[in-house]
């Protein structure tokens, strides 16, 4: 059998077009240039869409044939065998299992196995690394929210006493919790942990709680947070997350300059909120404090919330609708419990952050069933 084919020579981009055949165990060609070689020693290339097959010489020389049906017969006919690769590349089924597997193994990896990788390098995670990112969290949270505490200073110097002697545990490592006050009318009463120990503790959470005990164990929580490196641990993981997208469109700035809002936005699961409140039942059973203390306040914060979700509807069903072909006004700053949809990126990033945490209800049982 013989086909038509296109040889060029390497040395020229000019084509020739030859007559291909085979003869015992042979390429040959004829036509406006010949030639023959072992068809052992020819690479045939493989199948690839609707693009030429080529048969390449060892001196850089190739034939092109388009008629991929013929040529398919005169392969059949030389008796030579396509690799099992090549086979399998065509094949649908093939092709199907092997994105699933893809699908699978992504799935696997994004599910056990970042969370594995990030508990690994949020435990060696140095103590200058945890010192910078919390300071250019406060200096964001500062900026947007946060205001000088007004508390007096005895009041507060009565908190970081009893706090620095929860906090004491004997696994400090090279964290050492400390308390920052500040105050926040946008946020009301909350209280977060940065990675490096700082405890921000807001003035609105001193005034809400009815007793000292009931603020330890708020403290005790974030503590929790800390000793566990959490937020390390979140902010390792999506900043895997953003790295692989960078990689994939070649711009990494954005998850360099990213870091500290992602460390803002990173919401804490209920399997870290457990975590944090069997550690913070811990600290106050062995100072005598019931995590009662810690499931009331909870309960104080869930109502607060409501109430300020319940104003800041009422607030907007009293604002004027936007007059036909004028743009509406500009929203207030969303508070604590949910979202922001307006302001800044960053004071975006801080109130998604400081939403309320998930599944109340159920960790106020448990807290209650430590008593």
């Amino acid at each position: 059998m013989s086909l038509q084919a296109d040889y060029f020579d390497g040395r020229s981009a000019r084509r020739h077009r030859v007559t291909l055949a085979t003869v015992a165990g042979e390429v040959r060609f004829s036509g406006e240039a010949e030639r023959q070689a072992p068809l052992a020693q020819v690479r045939i290339s493989e199948r690839l869409g609707t693009a030429p097959r080529t048969l390449s010489f060892a001196d850089g020389a190739h034939l092109e044939v388009r008629d991929h049906a013929a040529f398919d017969r005169w392969l059949a006919e030389t008796g030579y065998r396509e690799r099992r690769v090549d086979l399998l590349q065509r094949s649908w089924l093939t092709t199907g299992l092997s994105v699933v597997l893809i699908a699978a193994f992504a799935f696997a990896a994004y599910r056990w196995g970042l969370p594995f990788a990030a508990d690994k390098v949020a435990e060696r995670m140095p103590a200058s690394a945890l010192r910078l990112m919390s300071e250019q969290t406060l200096k964001l949270l500062d900026r947007h929210l946060l205001e000088d505490s007004q508390l007096p200073v005895q009041r507060q110097s009565e908190l970081r006493e009893q706090f620095e002697a929860l906090a004491d545990d004997g696994d400090d490592g090279d964290v050492r919790a400390v308390i920052e006050f500040r105050r926040s009318p946008e946020l009301g009463a909350n209280a977060l942990a940065l990675p490096d120990g700082r405890m921000v503790l807001l003035d609105e959470l001193v005034e809400l709680a009815d007793n000292d005990e009931q603020i330890l164990a708020v403290l005790a929580h974030e503590l929790g947070h800390v000793r566990h490196r959490h937020s390390v641990r979140l902010l390792v993981q999506s900043t895997a997350v953003a790295a692989v997208l960078a990689w994939w469109i070649g711009d990494f700035s954005s998850v360099i300059a990213a870091a500290p809002a992602a460390l803002m936005q990173a919401r804490f699961s209920r399997e870290l909120e457990a975590d944090a409140d069997h550690y913070a039942a811990a600290r106050l059973k062995a100072h005598a404090i019931s995590p009662v203390r810690l499931a009331e306040m909870l309960e104080k914060l869930q109502a607060q919330q409501a109430r300020l979700r319940a104003r800041k509807a009422e607030q907007k069903s009293d604002e004027p609708s936007a007059s036909a072909g004028k743009e509406a006004p500009q929203e207030p700053q969303q508070e604590a419990s949910k979202p922001a949809d307006e302001g800044s990126d960053d004071a975006q990033a801080l109130m998604q952050y400081l939403a309320s945490h998930p599944a109340t209800q159920e960790r106020v049982r448990v807290l209650r069933e430590m008593r």
